[in-house]
């Protein structure tokens, strides 16, 4: 996914979506479909230190830290998590997106879920923008997202509150 000014680019967030999206579910799509979903549980569940620590290579399950107060879904989830961390979050997580590129597309699609994940956690529980897109790619982008059949459930309720703030605010500031 090429990336330019530091975003994501559109035609690449758009491929990423895209995975099974609009097309008859053959075996390589449902496939491709099964393996970002695989892909967005595992970094859903690792420890919240390796990703605040920026490494972002999650470990098995049986080798989180005795440190480690939750996972990176508790973490997007909660109504607590301040500003600055949700932005530590989404700025790594787009940092691990341009790092995986096309070659590990179901990789690439679990860091994207969660870079938009940490961009609603700050809209929804905060009221803050965190993100240079527009209101109305914010709103297309969490729609993408809550759509896509690979999507974590817990996200999906998190993607349409934050599309329905952007919404209200797109036809607000049109």
């Amino acid at each position: 996914m090429g990336c330019h000014e530091g975003k994501l680019s559109h035609e690449g967030i758009a491929r990423i979506l895209a995975v099974g999206r609009d097309e008859e579910l053959t075996d390589a799509a449902g496939a491709e479909n099964r393996e970002a979903e695989r892909a967005l549980r595992q970094l859903l569940s690792a420890p919240v230190s390796i990703v605040l620590a920026d490494t972002w290579r999650v470990p098995e399950a049986s080798s989180a830290t005795p440190n480690d107060v939750g996972t990176l879904r508790e973490m997007l989830m909660d109504s607590s998590l301040d500003i600055g961390t949700a932005k530590t979050i989404k700025d790594g997580a787009k940092r691990e997106c341009r790092r995986r590129g096309d070659e590990k597309k179901a990789k690439h699609a679990a860091c994207l879920a969660v870079y938009f994940a940490a961009i609603a956690n700050a809209l929804v529980f905060h009221k803050e923008k965190i993100s240079s897109y527009s209101y109305l790619e914010l709103e297309t982008a969490f729609t993408k997202m809550a759509e896509s059949p690979w999507m974590a459930p817990e996200l999906v309720p998190l993607f349409c509150r934050a599309r329905d703030v952007y919404k209200r605010k797109a036809k607000r500031d049109a």
